[in-house]
């Protein structure tokens, strides 16, 4: 008889659980969030581990508008759980924190996998379906924003901003490529236009469109690279699936 693979926990979203940990009730963010918050009970004011500080503080250096507009949380809620989207929500961005920390809350600290995932199978491995809250904590640890687009010089360590620059540098020369063929294409002579629409190039253009496919390939693999790097730390950092 075939044994029937264990069903995977639902995907987070914005939703409490109870798990074991130093504080066992967790606050998770919206699907793909980045900070989980804890608390000993429902009643108890839910806290962020103190491992969460400097991305905290790098996140809101990189997106100010966190806290610019009381009126609309939205951006806050992507990150945070409702309930700390709040507190930023409310907050002038000028004096302290309204946020607390408390050393040793985590999974990441506590060596424990969460309760729930971060997203399905279609955008992640198994760890980063697991961890993938930490792997944006990371990013914004190291002085960038999780799609690793933009980074804080003071924070950024040399070797990621080289790594960065030297995907935005082979990303910034597939879109300069890119619009100079579609300048190519609409700037044809109508003589040159296809019935579909489409422009005969001239008969350089299958080289030149070859090279920007290459292009292409080339940033989406040192992208992919980049961010395994980033997830091979916390590979490290969590001590699972090494």
């Amino acid at each position: 008889m075939t044994s029937q693979p264990a069903s995977l926990p639902p995907i987070a979203d914005d939703v409490v659980t109870c798990e074991n940990l130093p504080l066992p009730v967790v606050y998770y963010p919206r699907r793909c969030g980045a900070f989980l918050a804890f608390a000993q009970d429902m009643k108890s004011t839910p806290v962020l581990c103190e491992c969460a500080r400097r991305p905290v503080q790098n996140l809101l250096r990189l997106r100010p508008a966190l806290y610019l507009d009381g009126s609309d949380q939205s951006l806050a809620r992507s990150y945070f759980p409702e309930i700390i989207a709040k507190r930023l929500a409310s907050w002038s961005g000028s004096g302290r924190l309204p946020l607390i920390f408390v050393t040793g809350l985590c999974h990441r600290c506590n060596r424990v996998t969460p309760g729930l995932r971060y997203c399905d199978e279609a955008f992640a491995d198994s760890f980063g379906q697991r961890f993938g809250w930490y792997v944006n904590q990371a990013y914004l640890r190291l002085g960038m924003l999780p799609q690793g687009r933009l980074s804080v010089s003071d924070d950024c360590p040399p070797d990621c901003r080289a790594d960065l620059e030297a995907v935005h540098s082979v990303e910034s020369a597939f879109q300069r490529e890119c619009a100079r063929l579609l300048e190519a294409s609409y700037g044809a002579d109508r003589s040159e236009v296809r019935g579909n629409g489409s422009a005969r190039l001239p008969g350089s253009a299958g080289l030149e469109a070859r090279r920007m496919v290459e292009l292409r390939c080339q940033a989406s693999q040192m992208r992919s690279n980049f961010k395994m790097k980033i997830q091979n730390m916390v590979r490290a950092e969590v001590g699972l699936y090494a």
